[in-house]
């Protein structure tokens, strides 16, 4: 995720309204609509795909912006660990949150039709973004927790628990 991060960020929260409405299977519907590879079935899985992954990049806007902020703190007290530590989580609640949310969309289709080639392919794609999101977060709140917390009994626990997630 880093190598990404070459250029900055352009997309952030400070200059597009993320809790705007959501793209939804119907703003697309009718992009799929022209004759193609896909059968009407796989177009229904793949619309599906399409708006998870755009509601996947703004997860990854967040994640990004939290881990490599574009501007970094001159000063960095103990009394951010709070802070960070509370953004870490709502990243991660959200990521939960969506990763769930996609689990259940495709749970609607039928296991045939939702292991095609394209179907598990672009689900695949997503979920090494979702676990990749999930290593950084965890990454990163160990290096913050040594980093600010001076490696309390509350801070190892959170490092013990983090270091779980990434094996």
């Amino acid at each position: 995720m880093a190598l990404c991060l070459r250029q900055p960020i352009h997309i952030t929260r400070e200059v597009y309204n993320f809790e705007a409405d959501r793209l939804t299977v119907n703003d697309i519907k009718d992009d799929g609509a022209s004759p193609g590879v896909y059968d009407e079935e796989m177009k229904r899985i793949m619309l599906i795909i399409t708006v998870s992954m755009c509601d996947l990049c703004i997860m990854l806007t967040d994640a990004l912006a939290l881990v490599y902020p574009q501007v970094l703190p001159t000063v960095r007290v103990p009394e951010q660990c709070l802070l960070l530590a509370l953004e870490v989580q709502r990243v991660r609640g959200s990521l939960d949150a969506w990763y769930s949310g996609m689990q259940y969309h495709m749970s609607v289709f039928p296991v045939y039709q939702r292991s095609g080639g394209p179907a598990i392919l672009f689900q695949n794609l997503l979920q090494i973004y979702f676990h990749s999101t999930r290593i950084l977060l965890a990454n990163y709140e160990i290096q913050m927790e040594v980093e600010f917390c001076l490696i309390q009994i509350q801070s190892q626990e959170s490092i013990s628990r983090n270091s779980t997630e990434l094996q």
